[in-house]
């Protein structure tokens, strides 16, 4: 999680964009909710430097979402579906909606198909899910994910990273995160024509090692 990102994404003169969050991962909220009762994992893909296709496909698969108990020690499997939904967001990041992500479903696995002209924001169609905000002692999510081989070989060149977010209630809206907050949001990574994971954290390398020894 304290890795730099393996590049800054671009705008669309091709100027490295440079929020906080893009240059390294980090955490935000971690393990401490508050009064937040609901978690849900999220992602995002831009254009890299030297992208050359306005547009490409992505495959996501395999996502995971584990929590660790604070009462136990152990960690459990939080229950998500395999199927996406998404928005086109402008790149001033203001929650500015510019379109609708559009993902193929019934397919294995999901295909997303992202742009050069806007930041693809993607997480599982089934919505955010419960969680016990007084028992939560970590927070690691997982996908794996890979560009199209024949739009990485025509040049496609784009980044992702792993995300999640606790939310106020299952029906909260948007409020300049008054309703929201992010758990942690892990460097961005090329996309490959191969498989790659993607993955977020709210501990440290060592004591993520160790509660899953323990595990």
């Amino acid at each position: 999680m304290n890795r730099e990102s393996e590049a800054l994404p671009t705008d669309l003169l091709g100027r490295p964009l440079k929020f906080d969050w893009m240059s390294r991962g980090r955490v935000g909220m971690g393990n401490d909710p508050k009064s937040f009762s609901q978690l849900i994992p999220w992602a995002v893909v831009l254009a890299a430097p030297h992208n050359r296709k306005e547009s490409a496909r992505v495959q996501i698969k395999n996502l995971e979402v584990f929590l660790l108990s604070k009462t136990t020690g152990r960690w459990s499997r939080g229950s998500f579906p395999e199927h996406w939904k998404g928005a086109k967001l402008s790149h001033r990041l203001r929650n500015q909606v510019v379109g609708e992500l559009k993902v193929e479903l019934g397919t294995d696995p999901d295909t997303l198909f992202v742009d050069a002209n806007s930041i693809a924001h993607f997480w599982p169609e089934g919505g955010r899910r419960p969680i016990d905000s007084e028992d939560i002692a970590g927070v690691y999510v997982t996908i794996q994910a890979r560009l199209d081989p024949s739009d990485y070989k025509g040049g496609g060149r784009y980044l992702m990273n792993m995300a999640a977010d606790y939310w106020r209630s299952n029906s909260a809206r948007w409020d300049n995160l008054k309703s929201n907050g992010d758990v942690a949001i892990s460097r961005l990574k090329y996309l490959r024509p191969e498989w790659r994971r993607f993955s977020m954290a709210t501990l440290e390398e060592n004591d993520l090692q160790r509660t899953c020894r323990n595990n």
